[in-house]
């Protein structure tokens, strides 16, 4: 029953209603946990030696762990333990807070595949049989596909769409060349806990006998690679790098775009108003303000010896009325001729850095984003040029499962679908 339902059958206010349960009649203010409720509760007196422990949502994402008796099936005293947040740290100090008789008298302990719970199950309750749910092996099993025996000392990893945004981590024998036997795994989800589970059923020596991977700059493919193939060279696509540099420029470009358009309008709205034609200026290509900020769009994204004649035009005149867009595009090109020259790691390693001081010269809010993420993974991004490895195969690999997709007009059954990728990449014809 809610105080809805009470103001429409007894006719009382119920926000007021609402106020005094909450400020006298629950005894809340006088709750023994009140003044940690937000970060930890604890009921010691309702654990037992079978519990269960797993993490939920409360609002806006946030995650809490939660600790129950099992026993109690979900009714009264079947709460011993609610955490804010998943860290293992923050949950055994809460839980260690229970006199160690009674965490040592728990038989079992149920809970998923996440490390984290597995560690605070260890710490927490040393003596508990550790029992993962069944359901989360049986999803797993049904979510992903392996074949170990594809497996190479170069690979690459990467994530797919298949249908309705859903994604999937496809981990690829580069060696292959895309070709047959290129498939080592296909797990449901990015979430690094389910693909490392998956790929740790690969034997041991299998894989650490991987050289190398690429992969791009996500901190779940990094921390995949680094648990499952602990022996492998971390090497991030340089074309992910360039990308993020072009983004910036076009970003620059869009914002001006947009700065022409208001301009465009208001010189609209000042003819109309003296009752005059409105005749935009145009540069000498023909180009209007506007136009000429739409129409330079590709071209940024290429080299200047690559410009037609028309794109020479459009780039002199772009780059005198906006200088900051022209700097913008030469620390682009600058970032394109260092991965492209030859040349040796240490070399790179000098080039990177002058680059990474004209970046701070330059004071541009975007560039300063890459200059950020070239510091985080400096060793990764320069691990290219020891054999100059990319991840081009792993987005071929992309390609092809998208083009297959839209031949067949999207995916209607996933497991069909991915059997047959399995027969075309994963087994030898």
């Amino acid at each position: 029953m809610t105080c809805r339902t009470l103001e429409e059958f007894y006719h009382i206010d119920c926000h007021t209603f609402e106020k005094q349960y909450k400020e006298v009649l629950s005894g809340y203010r006088n709750w023994e946990q009140l003044s940690h409720a937000d970060e930890w509760m604890l009921f010691p007196e309702n654990i037992g030696p079978h519990l269960a422990i797993d993490e939920t949502s409360l609002s806006n994402g946030e995650l809490y762990t939660f600790v129950t008796n099992r026993d109690a099936c979900t009714r009264e005293c079947s709460l011993v333990a609610v955490v804010a947040g998943t860290k293992s740290e923050d949950v055994i100090a809460v839980l260690q807070r229970i006199d160690e008789e009674s965490r040592y008298a728990v038989k079992e302990v149920t809970l998923d595949l996440s490390d984290s719970m597995r560690k605070i199950v260890r710490t927490a309750f040393p003596k508990a049989c550790r029992v993962i749910d069944r359901f989360h092996i049986q999803k797993l099993a049904c979510d992903a596909v392996l074949f170990p025996e594809n497996i190479g000392p170069h690979l690459a990893i990467d994530e797919t769409s298949l249908s309705n945004g859903e994604l999937y981590t496809f981990v690829t024998n580069r060696d292959a060349c895309t070709r047959e036997c290129s498939l080592v795994a296909v797990v449901a989800g990015t979430k690094s806990e389910d693909v490392i589970a998956v790929l740790q059923r690969i034997d041991e020596e299998s894989r650490y006998a991987v050289k190398e991977v690429t992969l791009d700059l996500s901190d779940s493919m990094r921390k995949i690679v680094r648990t499952a193939f602990p022996k492998a060279c971390r090497v991030i696509d340089r074309f992910h790098i360039q990308k993020l540099a072009c983004d910036a420029v076009q970003e620059l470009r869009i914002k001006h775009r947009w700065d022409a358009i208001q301009q465009a309008n208001e010189e609209m709205e000042e003819a109309k108003q003296k009752n005059e034609d409105y005749v935009p200026y145009r540069y000498a290509n023909g180009d209007t303000r506007r136009e000429l900020l739409i129409r330079s769009r590709y071209l940024l994204f290429k080299s200047a010896d690559k410009w037609t004649e028309r794109q020479k035009q459009r780039a002199a005149i772009l780059f005198e009325e906006y200088p900051d867009v022209k700097k913008a595009y030469g620390l682009c090109h600058s970032l394109r001729m260092i991965f492209s020259r030859n040349t040796i790691k240490d070399a790179a390693r000098l080039a990177m850095a002058r680059w990474y001081y004209k970046v701070e010269e330059a004071g541009m809010h975007s560039f300063n984003v890459i200059a950020a993420t070239f510091y985080e993974h400096y060793d990764e991004i320069l691990n290219f040029y020891n054999h100059r490895s990319s991840n081009a195969m792993a987005e071929s690999f992309n390609a092809k499962i998208k083009l297959f997709r839209a031949n067949l007009r999207g995916v209607a059954d996933k497991r069909f679908f991915l059997f047959r990728i399995a027969k075309l990449y994963a087994y030898p014809h």
